[in-house]
């Protein structure tokens, strides 16, 4: 029985500090390396008891909306880049929204949120396509005169 609580004890300590890393993946936007850790607390909801498995599950739901949300604001802020003509501030965020594009739907962001996400990054980018577009031709207009 001493060896099941040490055993235990080790395993819960080892899901903290994943959650731990989880969270800071999520915050860093470390999308793949967040995704891979999702994946290992999936897997550790199936291990414990009843009342551990269903706090493993609150806590993934809960860091799943914080993704979510994480990436609205970066979309928001991929807007805000754009209107301000602030290519530099639009290609960090826009590798970061374009890596999660890349995210399994059953990962760190859901299906929904992942879904969603897909659709904004596609209007985005078919907004820099005609504001590169619209450039081209001041460009050609300048040229002209």
């Amino acid at each position: 029985k001493t060896k099941c609580l040490e055993c235990q004890e080790v395993f819960t300590e080892l899901k903290e500090q994943t959650f731990q890393q989880l969270q800071e993946a999520v915050g860093g936007r470390a999308w793949e390396d967040a995704a891979h850790l999702f994946r290992c607390l999936k897997s550790a909801e199936k291990i414990g008891l009843e009342a551990e498995r269903r706090h493993v599950k609150i806590r993934l739901i809960d860091l799943q909306k914080t993704a979510s949300k994480n990436l609205v604001d970066l979309v928001e802020s991929l807007n805000v880049a754009l209107v301000q003509d602030d290519f530099i501030k639009f290609e960090d965020y826009g590798c970061s929204i374009g890596n999660a594009t890349r995210l399994l739907a059953d990962s760190v962001l859901g299906k929904e949120a992942l879904n969603h996400l897909k659709t904004q990054y596609a209007l985005l980018l078919s907004q820099v396509d005609l504001k590169f577009q619209q450039t081209l031709s001041q460009c050609r207009a300048g040229l002209e005169e």
